[in-house]
């Protein structure tokens, strides 16, 4: 996933979750504990566990919140942003069904990414720069060209900017996602998770065709916004 995409969240106002908020790098799980009050905890095999670090959680919420919604909220905010941190970084984790009632998520670790040194300074600075000829890197992730091509494969619905009609909000279906998730017999927060983190690549994929930009969202609701550019 291309995180320049992901480097400022949510500039609506109206988004009290997203905004002014940035995706932290957690390219390795040692990294997702120094941005969110989690435990991240080696379970079997390459599997790991998310857990609240009720200490942290504590501590966190009365010195880390910016407004009095995310005080009240501070949970939600947390799930939410990790949520998409994790699909932003799908090249490095695999969703995995929860096991236990305390786990706020299962994954397992696909790649794991240093954060120090020459190289990863090297590929930080590449990050940040448009890659008009990137492949995707997977030969499955579909292509579109229309927006309707998107619907062909994913359970979708948009909603056009009344300030700017050629930029729209791109939310997923949910009761379409609760039925296909009981069909695939998986839980529907895993089964989402996956589905996001597939959107996101192929939209991301489908910018070669000119069609149109992928930006951060604006809403809570969102996947992401698509500036279409035809």
């Amino acid at each position: 996933m291309n995180n320049r995409l992901w480097g400022n969240i949510a500039e609506d106002p109206q988004d009290p979750i997203f905004e002014g908020w940035a995706v932290p790098d957690i390219s390795n799980p040692e990294k997702i504990e120094k941005h969110f009050p989690v435990f991240v905890s080696h379970d079997k095999d390459n599997e790991y566990r998310v857990t609240w670090h009720l200490a942290n959680l504590k501590e966190w919420r009365n010195t880390r919140p910016e407004t009095w919604d995310e005080f009240q909220d501070y949970e939600e905010y947390v799930e939410k942003r990790l949520t998409y941190a994790l699909a932003v970084h799908s090249d490095n984790y695999k969703m995995l069904p929860t096991e236990n009632p305390d786990e706020l998520f299962r994954f397992e670790v696909k790649r794991w990414t240093k954060t120090s040194g020459p190289r990863a300074k090297s590929a930080k600075k590449s990050a940040n720069k448009p890659n008009k000829t990137r492949k995707s890197p997977n030969s499955n992730i579909p292509k579109f060209f229309l927006l309707n091509d998107i619907k062909n494969y994913f359970p979708v619905v948009w909603h056009k900017d009344p300030r700017n009609p050629k930029l729209l909000g791109i939310q997923l279906h949910k009761l379409k996602v609760q039925n296909l998730a009981k069909e695939a017999g998986k839980p529907v927060k895993e089964f989402e998770a996956k589905l996001i983190s597939d959107l996101l690549k192929a939209l991301e994929a489908s910018q070669q065709t000119g069609a149109w930009e992928v930006q951060a969202p604006r809403s809570r609701d969102y996947v992401c916004m698509l500036q279409l550019l035809k």
